[in-house]
Protein backbone atom coordinates (compact mmCIF):
# COMPACT_ATOMS: atom_id res chain seq x y z
CA UNK A 1 0.00 0.00 0.00
CA UNK A 2 1.55 3.29 -1.34
CA UNK A 3 0.10 6.02 1.06
CA UNK A 4 0.74 9.33 -0.35
CA UNK A 5 1.33 12.67 1.11
CA UNK A 6 1.11 15.82 0.05
CA UNK A 7 2.64 18.69 1.23
CA UNK A 8 0.98 21.98 0.33
CA UNK A 9 4.10 23.91 2.20
CA UNK A 10 2.48 27.37 2.33
CA UNK A 11 5.59 29.19 0.89
CA UNK A 12 2.38 30.01 -1.46
CA UNK A 13 -0.62 28.50 0.14
CA UNK A 14 -2.44 31.95 1.71
CA UNK A 15 1.28 33.55 1.09
CA UNK A 16 1.48 37.24 2.79
CA UNK A 17 3.28 37.96 -0.46
CA UNK A 18 3.86 37.43 -4.08
CA UNK A 19 7.34 36.04 -4.26
CA UNK A 20 8.69 33.38 -6.99
CA UNK A 21 8.78 30.89 -4.28
CA UNK A 22 7.43 27.59 -5.24
CA UNK A 23 5.43 25.00 -3.47
CA UNK A 24 6.88 21.85 -2.60
CA UNK A 25 5.22 18.71 -2.33
CA UNK A 26 6.17 15.45 -1.37
CA UNK A 27 5.62 12.23 -2.46
CA UNK A 28 5.84 9.86 0.58
CA UNK A 29 7.81 7.69 1.23
CA UNK A 30 10.69 7.98 -1.66
CA UNK A 31 9.79 10.21 -4.59
CA UNK A 32 9.42 14.07 -4.36
CA UNK A 33 7.66 15.67 -7.00
CA UNK A 34 6.44 19.51 -7.68
CA UNK A 35 3.39 20.39 -8.46
CA UNK A 36 2.81 24.09 -10.37
CA UNK A 37 2.21 27.03 -8.32
CA UNK A 38 -0.11 28.63 -11.17
CA UNK A 39 -2.81 26.26 -12.13
CA UNK A 40 -4.76 27.34 -15.89
CA UNK A 41 -7.76 25.77 -13.96
CA UNK A 42 -9.30 24.18 -10.56
CA UNK A 43 -8.19 20.79 -10.13
CA UNK A 44 -8.33 18.76 -7.26
CA UNK A 45 -6.34 15.74 -6.16
CA UNK A 46 -8.98 13.35 -4.39
CA UNK A 47 -12.03 13.13 -2.53
CA UNK A 48 -12.76 11.98 0.71
CA UNK A 49 -15.00 8.53 0.64
CA UNK A 50 -16.84 9.82 3.99
CA UNK A 51 -17.75 13.00 5.39
CA UNK A 52 -14.73 13.71 7.47
CA UNK A 53 -14.83 14.71 11.02
CA UNK A 54 -13.14 18.30 11.85
CA UNK A 55 -10.96 18.34 14.99
CA UNK A 56 -9.76 21.45 16.24
CA UNK A 57 -6.41 20.95 18.97
CA UNK A 58 -7.21 22.78 21.93
CA UNK A 59 -4.29 25.19 21.13
CA UNK A 60 -5.34 25.84 17.75
CA UNK A 61 -5.81 29.72 17.08
CA UNK A 62 -9.26 29.21 15.51
CA UNK A 63 -12.78 29.28 17.35
CA UNK A 64 -15.13 26.25 16.40
CA UNK A 65 -17.11 29.12 15.31
CA UNK A 66 -15.37 30.85 12.95
CA UNK A 67 -14.82 26.60 11.59
CA UNK A 68 -18.26 25.85 11.55
CA UNK A 69 -18.70 28.62 9.10
CA UNK A 70 -15.58 27.95 7.22
CA UNK A 71 -17.41 24.17 7.00
CA UNK A 72 -21.14 26.15 6.02
CA UNK A 73 -19.25 28.29 3.15
CA UNK A 74 -18.21 24.45 1.54
CA UNK A 75 -21.61 22.91 2.10
CA UNK A 76 -23.53 25.69 0.24
CA UNK A 77 -21.14 24.32 -2.71
CA UNK A 78 -22.31 20.56 -2.17
CA UNK A 79 -19.44 19.31 0.35
CA UNK A 80 -20.10 17.76 3.12
CA UNK A 81 -18.70 17.16 6.90
CA UNK A 82 -19.58 15.02 9.85
CA UNK A 83 -18.59 16.41 13.25
CA UNK A 84 -16.52 19.10 14.45
CA UNK A 85 -14.84 18.65 17.80
CA UNK A 86 -12.86 21.42 19.77
CA UNK A 87 -9.95 21.37 22.59
CA UNK A 88 -8.51 17.89 20.89
CA UNK A 89 -5.82 16.46 22.93
CA UNK A 90 -5.12 13.68 20.89
CA UNK A 91 -3.06 12.66 17.70
CA UNK A 92 -1.63 14.47 15.74
CA UNK A 93 -2.92 17.58 18.10
CA UNK A 94 0.26 16.18 20.44
CA UNK A 95 2.44 14.98 17.77
CA UNK A 96 1.01 11.00 18.69
CA UNK A 97 0.60 10.53 14.76
CA UNK A 98 0.96 12.33 11.75
CA UNK A 99 -3.10 12.00 10.80
CA UNK A 100 -6.08 10.72 11.90
CA UNK A 101 -8.51 8.64 9.70
CA UNK A 102 -11.01 10.24 8.01
CA UNK A 103 -10.43 13.89 9.68
CA UNK A 104 -9.19 17.33 9.24
CA UNK A 105 -7.52 18.25 12.01
CA UNK A 106 -6.54 21.94 12.52
CA UNK A 107 -3.33 22.62 15.35
CA UNK A 108 -0.60 25.59 15.39
CA UNK A 109 1.91 25.58 13.26
CA UNK A 110 4.96 23.21 14.13
CA UNK A 111 8.88 23.89 14.02
CA UNK A 112 9.00 23.40 9.97
CA UNK A 113 6.22 26.18 9.42
CA UNK A 114 7.35 28.64 7.01
CA UNK A 115 6.15 32.02 8.79
CA UNK A 116 5.50 34.15 5.68
CA UNK A 117 2.50 32.52 5.28
CA UNK A 118 -1.28 32.21 6.97
CA UNK A 119 -1.97 28.82 6.39
CA UNK A 120 -0.61 25.28 5.37
CA UNK A 121 -2.22 22.37 4.91
CA UNK A 122 -0.75 18.35 4.38
CA UNK A 123 -3.12 15.95 2.64
CA UNK A 124 -2.93 12.68 3.13
CA UNK A 125 -4.08 10.22 0.16
CA UNK A 126 -4.30 6.88 -1.95
CA UNK A 127 -5.46 6.72 -5.28
CA UNK A 128 -7.66 9.57 -5.53
CA UNK A 129 -8.96 8.77 -1.88
CA UNK A 130 -8.06 11.52 1.11
CA UNK A 131 -7.49 9.70 4.11
CA UNK A 132 -6.73 12.45 6.33
CA UNK A 133 -5.47 16.17 6.32
CA UNK A 134 -3.66 18.81 8.81
CA UNK A 135 -4.39 21.92 8.71
CA UNK A 136 -1.75 24.64 9.87
CA UNK A 137 -2.59 28.24 10.46
CA UNK A 138 -1.05 30.85 11.84
CA UNK A 139 -3.27 33.83 11.11
CA UNK A 140 -6.77 33.50 11.00
CA UNK A 141 -7.60 36.19 8.39
CA UNK A 142 -10.57 36.32 6.11
CA UNK A 143 -11.06 33.35 3.62
CA UNK A 144 -7.45 31.77 5.19
CA UNK A 145 -9.85 28.80 7.00
CA UNK A 146 -12.22 28.79 3.44
CA UNK A 147 -9.02 28.14 1.54
CA UNK A 148 -7.26 25.58 3.66
CA UNK A 149 -10.00 23.92 3.74
CA UNK A 150 -10.48 24.27 -0.03
CA UNK A 151 -7.10 21.96 0.20
CA UNK A 152 -8.55 19.39 2.67
CA UNK A 153 -11.12 18.54 0.27
CA UNK A 154 -8.17 18.08 -2.50
CA UNK A 155 -8.52 21.54 -4.11
CA UNK A 156 -5.19 22.89 -5.50
CA UNK A 157 -4.14 26.14 -6.17
CA UNK A 158 -5.84 28.15 -8.83
CA UNK A 159 -4.40 31.25 -10.69
CA UNK A 160 -7.30 33.03 -11.20
CA UNK A 161 -7.25 36.59 -9.74
CA UNK A 162 -10.27 36.85 -6.41
CA UNK A 163 -10.50 33.08 -6.98
CA UNK A 164 -10.36 31.29 -2.75
CA UNK A 165 -7.71 28.94 -4.40
CA UNK A 166 -5.59 31.70 -5.42
CA UNK A 167 -1.88 31.02 -4.20
CA UNK A 168 -1.79 34.41 -2.11
CA UNK A 169 -3.69 35.58 -0.06
CA UNK A 170 -3.52 39.36 -1.28
CA UNK A 171 -4.20 38.35 -4.92
CA UNK A 172 -7.10 35.95 -3.83
CA UNK A 173 -10.95 36.80 -2.77
CA UNK A 174 -14.68 35.15 -2.57
CA UNK A 175 -14.80 33.69 -6.36
CA UNK A 176 -15.80 29.73 -6.46
CA UNK A 177 -15.77 29.21 -9.73
CA UNK A 178 -15.42 25.29 -10.39
CA UNK A 179 -15.79 24.91 -7.02
CA UNK A 180 -18.92 23.51 -6.26
CA UNK A 181 -19.05 19.59 -6.05
CA UNK A 182 -21.22 18.47 -9.18
CA UNK A 183 -22.64 15.46 -7.08
CA UNK A 184 -23.24 15.06 -3.73
CA UNK A 185 -21.82 11.42 -2.82
CA UNK A 186 -21.03 12.17 0.84
CA UNK A 187 -23.83 12.56 3.59
CA UNK A 188 -25.09 16.61 3.42
CA UNK A 189 -25.44 17.03 7.42
CA UNK A 190 -24.94 20.33 9.22
CA UNK A 191 -21.46 20.01 10.69
CA UNK A 192 -22.42 19.63 14.91
CA UNK A 193 -20.36 21.35 17.90
CA UNK A 194 -19.57 18.88 20.24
Amino acid sequence: MDLLLIFLLATGCTSTNASDKKVINEIHPDDITEIGFFQAGVDSIGKWIIPPDIEICKDANVTKEQVKSAATWWQTRNYAFDKIYDNVEKGPCIGQSRFTYYAIVIRLPGQAYNFENYGSTIIYHENKKILGVVIEISEARERVLEHELGHALGWLHYSKRSHLMHPFWSKGGWNDDGLTAVEVDLSTQAPQID
